[in-house]
């Protein structure tokens, strides 16, 4: 039964007055407020949305259905007359791992590092080189000979980045 709120609701949106009209006139509101042409519409609406959320449940869990057509067709029919059931289904299913890349070609000798990490050593020895090539370049402009600037630089420059002055 609907509130006499609810009445008055709807014999206003019907442009009634509510206080000149009685329970069949709200009887015949509720009758007329949805036609046939009406309710097909709302069904193809609900339907395009079931489809869309069936569709979108199949993506979502794509990885885990796999992609055999048979399948795919038996948990959509499944999707669409218990959902709720069939998604705890989907989700017990454990996701298959990702095959990870190989860290090294083996068979490949000028590429013995891993492909998916920056050659970091190579990369902070020559850092380490241009500090010490530096150092030595003032040693000598201070008046030490260039072989005796690069063995003292040499042995500065690693004590100075481990007590982490240079960076």
């Amino acid at each position: 039964m609907i509130s006499e709120n609810g009445k008055k609701k709807l014999l206003a949106f019907h442009g009634l007055d509510p206080e000149k009209h009685n329970d069949s006139d709200v009887d015949d509101a509720i009758k007329n407020a949805v036609t046939d042409d009406d309710l097909e519409s709302l069904q193809n609406r609900a339907k395009a949305a079931e489809d869309a959320l069936v569709e979108a449940d199949l993506a979502r869990y794509a990885n885990r259905i796999g992609k055999d057509p048979k399948k795919i067709e038996q948990i959509k029919q499944s999707l669409v007359s218990n959902r709720a059931a069939t998604i705890v289904l989907l989700e017990a299913i454990p996701e298959p791992r990702v095959k990870e890349a190989p860290l090294h070609v083996a068979n490949r000798a000028e590429n013995p590092n891993p492909i998916d990490q920056p050659q970091q050593d190579e990369i902070e020895k020559t850092k380490l080189n241009a500090l010490i090539l530096n150092r030595a370049e003032k040693l000598v402009k201070e008046g030490t000979p260039q072989q005796m600037a690069f063995i003292r630089a040499s042995q500065e420059i690693p004590i100075e980045i481990m007590a982490g002055l240079h960076r």
